[in-house]
């Protein structure tokens, strides 16, 4: 759990010491991380980054956050810089 603007945040980091550019996953709107669980063990060893993004999922929900592509944007640059992220590799979907 990670927090940020007050709000926990439910992350997911597998692998944190393999090599290579990270991969952050992006669940998409009314989903969840475990939406890539069946995704990941085909990936290797590779780092692999899944958050529950604020609303969603095992995060919390803040009642006065407006929730738009900045919102999650600024949550998403956070855990990176969190997790000392520096440069990744997006997937997601449905955003």
């Amino acid at each position: 759990q990670l927090k940020w603007m007050q709000a926990s945040i439910f992350v997911y980091d597998l692998n944190p010491e393999a090599g290579g550019d990270p991969m952050i996953f992006l669940h998409g709107l009314g989903d969840e991380a475990d939406t890539w669980r069946h995704v990941t063990p085909h990936l290797g060893n590779r780092r692999l980054v899944l958050m529950d993004l604020p609303g969603f999922g095992r995060s919390d929900k803040p009642e006065n956050a407006e929730y738009h592509v900045g919102f999650f944007t600024g949550c998403t640059l956070e855990v990176m810089d969190e997790l000392r992220i520096d440069k990744a590799i997006f997937v997601g979907h449905s955003l």
